[in-house]
């Protein structure tokens, strides 16, 4: 078994992926496995007798009836299969192998065991886990709710497209130093005060805008044209101040 593991390790990704071998024998019902597999159930070499039963027990409960009629069918059929599932290791901890394996067939053209490899994917699993669960959140944060809102209201605002008014969203979030979410969620606090509601929705966000950034011209040069060029200055209902030399 253990002189192909540097083949399946190649083929796999390399050792950083432990690779461990076994087979099984029909007549007998006896199992035989590499190091890596005992090590792989929690056990020390040797340790156990290596049996279907224990392979069965320190399965996942909720793998144990699809790798187990996977089993079956290449018993059947000689047919090679591959499948992924977690292993509740004696040792008390959970790994995520894949076991690639096919039927042996003897003379007579009938199945007389198996023989395959574990590949321990548990931690390439989990920095997969982990990366995509960081994308997720990203994008969530990106794609959420209150970004398409206050999109919206400056599209109206300013006679600007989508990737514009997030463009616009990106520059005050850089020139002001804050956050793009936190930026947009200013942004919806102010549209939403009711000081503010009697104000042309264009004038109510370049006065909310000015609050935060401390700039009359609150459309970049890239986007400004004579139609979205800064407005002049009312004095803010809340006491924010007009121009920008009265921010202290």
């Amino acid at each position: 078994m253990d002189d192909l593991i540097p083949a399946v390790e190649a083929v796999a990704g390399g050792p950083s992926i432990p690779v461990a071998g076994f087979r099984y024998h029909l007549v007998g019902d006896t199992w035989a496995w590499s190091a890596g597999v005992f090590a792989l159930h929690g056990f020390r070499p040797g340790e156990v007798l290596p049996t279907g039963e224990l392979m069965i027990a320190h399965r996942h409960p909720d793998d144990r009836d699809r790798v187990s009629a996977a089993v079956t069918t290449a018993l059947a059929t000689g047919e090679p299969f591959s499948c992924r599932y977690r292993i509740n290791g004696a040792d008390g901890k959970c790994r995520t192998v894949v076991v690639l394996a096919s039927g042996d067939v003897g003379p007579t053209g009938a199945v007389i065991g198996l023989h395959g490899y574990f590949l321990d994917v548990t931690e390439p699993l989990r920095a997969d886990v982990s990366e995509r669960t960081t994308t997720a959140l990203e994008s969530a944060v990106a794609n959420r709710g209150a970004i398409e809102q206050v999109k919206g209201a400056l599209m109206l605002a300013y006679s600007l497209d989508d990737e514009e008014a997030f463009a616009l969203l990106r520059w005050h979030s850089q020139h002001a130093n804050i956050r793009v979410r936190d930026l947009v969620q200013r942004l919806l606090d102010g549209l939403n005060d009711p000081e503010l509601a009697a104000m042309p929705p264009r004038r109510k966000i370049h006065t909310i805008l000015v609050g935060m950034v401390g700039a009359v011209d609150v459309i970049p040069p890239a986007l400004a044209d004579p139609a979205t060029a800064a407005l002049p200055r009312e004095p803010d209902p809340r006491g924010l101040p007009a121009r920008v030399d009265e921010i202290s």
